[in-house]
């Protein structure tokens, strides 16, 4: 089998924790209320008092001093949905993809997904068979090839593949391209924002763009100014859940000293310079910390570049070929690929 549930990733997780001991470090029904630095001789290097609350008890909340701190709470909660011109006067219905849970509500109705990545090609296959018309929205980059898909005949016949949303109306989209879809519901499925509430403004993070970029950040993980405040996970990836495996490490070698670090200044230039490139290949500000585009911002150049940088072996680089022979199969059938046995 090539694709798992949820339940067997959640039962994998568990066994790994079981299997490392880990469940003893782990403080459970905890959440951190306040994260704050507390200075020290070295500028860069501070400590944190970290603030938290037992929610099983609502107990009043407990404080400790800790070296560094970690942030690994995911990006997978607060949805982002674009500020689209007239969504008030849209008489039909308007959801994200979080809150997206069974095809029934949308029988017999003309909708429109409003993204082509994964979620929303998962959304696509399931409300297909009820919906009347479903249109999706695929932008310019087209990365899962949703129209060369509908010029081969890979798509339902009541399926199209649409520019992006400009604008609503009381029944009607209009698009980019200035054609116009009438449809009663529309989808977003566009991801989600980072949001660190625990984090106060001593940590000197910064959330632009929606909540869709997040600074200072060297390599999508080291805060330029404090060493110490790290972020694993932050990413947006197809393979993040094991990017970790090479952001670890690096981790590890910042917080002993081994790994030599540019200076404030060279890493937040590093980061400017990076978001000016991207902006000049054509994403948006809001693909800041995405890798689904073409190199040097896909899946597996991102842990190239971090392997090499931290002098560690990038130990995803054998899943590669799987990968990517994964990925084409999506671009050529999306409706198909996960019936392959890609192990074979």
């Amino acid at each position: 089998m090539s694709y798992l549930c949820f339940l067997q990733v959640l039962k994998y997780i568990e066994a790994y924790a079981d299997h490392y001991k880990l469940k003893k470090y782990i403080h459970f029904s905890t959440l951190v209320t306040n994260v704050s630095r507390i200075d020290s001789e070295n500028p860069h290097r501070p400590r944190w008092l970290v603030e938290t609350l037992d929610v099983s008890t609502a107990r009043p909340s407990k404080s400790k001093v800790y070296d560094a701190v970690i942030v690994a709470n995911g990006h997978y909660n607060m949805p982002y949905q674009p500020d689209i011109a007239g969504m008030e006067r849209f008489e039909g219905e308007i959801e994200h993809s979080r809150n997206y849970r069974i095809p029934e509500p949308y029988r017999g109705k003309r909708v429109l997904i409003v993204g082509a990545m994964p979620s929303g090609f998962d959304i696509l296959k399931d409300i297909h068979p009820y919906a009347r018309r479903v249109y999706v929205c695929a932008g310019e980059h087209d990365l899962f090839n949703l129209r060369g898909q509908c010029d081969a005949g890979l798509l339902p016949a009541h399926v199209s593949p649409v520019a992006h949303v400009a604008s609503l109306s009381a029944d009607t989209a209009t698009l980019l391209d200035g054609s116009t879809v009438c449809v009663d519901a529309v989808l977003f499925c566009t991801g989600y924002r980072y949001a660190f509430p625990f984090l106060d403004a001593t940590c000197g993070v910064e959330l632009e763009h929606a909540g869709k970029l997040v600074r200072p950040l060297f390599k999508h993980m080291i805060h330029a100014r404090y060493h110490t405040l790290l972020f694993l996970g932050l990413p947006s990836s197809p393979i993040e859940f094991r990017v970790g495996y090479v952001q670890a490490p690096i981790v590890l070698k910042v917080l002993d000293g081994s790994l030599e670090l540019p200076s404030e200044a060279e890493m937040i230039a590093a980061q400017t310079r990076e978001i000016e490139d991207r902006a000049a290949r054509g994403q948006k500000p809001h693909h800041a910390h995405c890798m689904s585009f073409p190199p040097p911002y896909d899946a597996y150049s991102y842990p190239k570049d971090l392997a090499q940088f931290g002098g560690i072996e990038n130990v995803l680089e054998d899943k590669k070929d799987f990968h990517e022979a994964v990925l084409k199969q999506m671009k050529e059938n999306y409706f198909a690929f996960r019936d392959r046995n890609n192990y074979s």
